[in-house]
């Protein structure tokens, strides 16, 4: 019997990040990846491949997925939904197995017409972020398919057989070669390009400039240099071919974060904190106990005098500690010149994704192993509670309420650590708000009951910190919305601690997802 399978577009995300490296994730639905510019290795149950741009990878559902960044990329995740049919005797009748093309599968494909699926891909994604009421489905169908046949229809033609890539053949030579000087005209020489043509090319497939790849390839491999016992500064520097070992120290700190003599003696630093992240509770998730943690931040509803008060008492009461090493975000920028007075400091940058902030800070740190542990271990406490929560919630839906002290924020769907535990690895339904899913969104309680909110469970979050919030809390609970929404009259509104800082930390997943699984347990919110 002749099987044709169709293909209808979900949903659509695109990414943009400087930097990518998650934990291994099973495939919920069948989903198409595409990059439009960067590279990095995708691994598929254990199989590790490379891809740049303009490489289409079909996952497929209870694959076990995981993709390094080689450094800045963007891309899309079209989430698809399949419908296959077979031609029986009389009639076409449905079938769960589904047929999927060659050329997705076999990972070897490099889209030639690359500008013209860009601009599909970006007005496909433009149609689909539409408000409900807002977005045809019909033509959003229609661009989906204009775009996918284009695809197929330029690789078929555009098979890449693996190794003839002349640019990856120079990549390849830099990793090799490392410890030798290399030129820009010797590697586009090697490409049969010119030097500006190369440049361009690499940029265009890597996501980075030729030169600075190079450093950071070197980078990395002085991290690891530097860490094996005995590695000196001079030694790594002569062995990865810089003639200065002042030089080398210095694009250390400039890619690093910190200086290579503090880096070899990461893991015996007296460390502290100063930042609005809770980056002492990653440190304690990692067995380190930093000397001191404080926080400069300058809320709103502190005065300028009490606040500079605050704010020297810390820094004395920091000073005193001695610390070897401070670990600041970037609300402590300003702040920097007084903290590097006392010890010197390092900056982590901030990224949605909390396995990189705990990757990062682990390095920083010498733990990098007790990070990947931590990963795993919530990997496996995640699982086990998304099969228990299924079982025992279904398909209810929970919508998560910040209480600020201007407006009731709605999280919505995107890039943040407690929507990646909540409505990713936990897999919960989001309660149904069209207006808020791809962003955040804050409106006034009174205009609550335009939203299409729709949830099961309510969880709502006062930012205690902030005096007027329990006026909007009480305007919130005084609304129509409250008074008439199903989460409210069914007793199925809870209070719940800061969960948007506890996400990011280890501990706080692992409290959140206890909290979920005594919802029954919990009681109801109580009046403020």
């Amino acid at each position: 019997m002749k099987r044709r399978t169709l293909l209808f577009l979900s949903a659509v995300r695109h990414i943009d990040r400087t930097r990518w490296s998650a934990a291994a994730r099973r495939v919920p639905a069948p989903m198409l990846a595409v990059l439009a510019k960067g590279s990095g290795t995708l691994m598929i149950d254990g199989r590790a491949r490379q891809i740049r741009a303009q490489q289409p990878a079909l996952l497929l559902p209870g694959e076990l997925v995981r993709f390094d960044a080689d450094g800045a990329f963007a891309g899309y995740l079209l989430l698809l939904e399949p419908v296959s049919v077979v031609k029986g005797a009389r009639r076409w009748e449905t079938v769960d197995r589904h047929q999927w093309p060659a050329p997705l599968r076999d990972g070897e494909l490099c889209l030639r017409s690359a500008a013209r699926l860009d601009a599909q891909l970006a007005q496909l994604h433009d149609e689909a972020r539409r408000p409900r009421r807002q977005r045809d489905d019909e033509r959003l169908q229609r661009l989906f398919r204009a775009w996918y046949d284009a695809m197929l229809e330029d690789a078929a033609s555009q098979r890449q057989a693996p190794g003839d890539d002349s640019l990856q053949r120079s990549v390849r030579y830099i990793h090799r070669h490392l410890h030798e000087p290399l030129s820009l005209p010797q590697l586009a020489e090697m490409a049969n390009l010119t030097p500006t043509s190369y440049s361009r090319k690499f940029k265009k497939t890597m996501g980075v400039a030729p030169i600075e790849y190079i450093t950071r390839a070197r980078m990395k491999e002085a991290r690891v240099r530097l860490g094996e016992e005995g590695g000196s500064v001079k030694e790594v520097s002569a062995l990865l071919g810089f003639n200065s070992e002042f030089y080398f120290s210095r694009v250390f700190k400039q890619t690093v974060g910190i200086a290579p003599q503090l880096y070899r003696r990461r893991a015996a630093l007296r460390l502290a904190v100063a930042a609005c992240s809770d980056f002492a509770g990653i440190l304690r998730s990692l067995g380190v106990r930093p000397v001191a943690a404080c926080n400069c931040f300058h809320y709103p509803d502190t005065g300028v005098e009490m606040h500079e008060r605050t704010v020297a008492a810390q820094l004395h009461a920091l000073g005193r500690l001695q610390p070897e090493l401070i670990l600041i975000d970037r609300y402590h920028r300003e702040y920097e010149p007084l903290l590097q007075q006392i010890a010197p400091t390092v900056c982590v940058d901030h990224r949605s994704d909390w396995r990189q902030v705990l990757r990062s800070i682990a390095e920083l740190v010498g733990r990098e192993r007790h990070a990947g542990q931590q990963m795993q271990w919530l990997a496996h406490r995640s699982d086990d509670a998304r099969k228990r929560l299924r079982a025992a919630l279904g398909s209810a839906s929970l919508t998560v309420l910040r209480i600020t002290d201007r407006a009731v924020r709605i999280q919505g769907l995107p890039d943040h650590p407690i929507n990646d535990l909540v409505y990713g690895a936990l897999d919960l339904t989001p309660g149904c708000a069209a207006e808020a899913l791809d962003h955040k969104l804050e409106v006034a309680p009174e205009q609550l009951e335009r939203l299409d909110l729709h949830a099961d469970y309510l969880f709502v979050q006062r930012l205690r910190r902030r005096p007027q919030s329990r006026l909007v809390l009480q305007r919130l609970q005084s609304s129509p919305f409250w008074q008439r929404h199903e989460a409210v009259r069914s007793k199925r509104v809870r209070h719940i601690p800061n969960w948007y800082a506890m996400s990011w930390t280890p501990g706080g997943r692992d409290a959140i997802i206890e909290t979920l699984l005594r919802l029954h347990d919990t009681k109801p919110i109580q009046p403020y």
